[in-house]
């Protein structure tokens, strides 16, 4: 079972994308990009996801692991993680919560940087 929001798709049985939506505590799309801030408190699981555009986000504040396969990163404050299109992935958060900014980049965007970079 996968439930959809615009440009994330949420699988399995786990918070619905509204649940997780209610923690955005700033959203605006600027152009073809969308901007958001984030704040989750500790003990906070996003279930396992996948982004529909690149994302880039800096971690503000707090820790938490980031789960991929079957491997965890811990991120931390300071961090700057880039989530490729389609990396299935969860979250969780450990004390005391976290807060992030994340810039989400549309592939059209990405695949004209791919020429200059090798981020994407």
């Amino acid at each position: 079972m996968t439930q959809k929001r615009a440009r994330t798709v949420y699988c399995g049985k786990g918070l619905s994308a509204a649940e997780v939506d209610v923690h955005h505590v700033m959203h605006q799309q600027v152009a073809e990009f969308f901007l958001t801030e984030s704040v989750f408190p500790a003990g906070f699981h996003v279930p396992k996801h996948i982004h529909n555009y690149h994302c880039i986000y800096l971690v503000l504040d707090g820790r938490f692991s980031e789960t991929y396969q079957h491997k965890e990163n811990i991120r931390e404050r300071l961090d700057v993680v880039l989530t490729p299109v389609g990396k299935p992935h969860a979250d969780t958060f450990h004390e005391p919560g976290g807060r992030c900014f994340f810039i989400e980049i549309p592939t059209a965007w990405a695949e004209r940087v791919r020429a200059h970079s090798s981020v994407f």
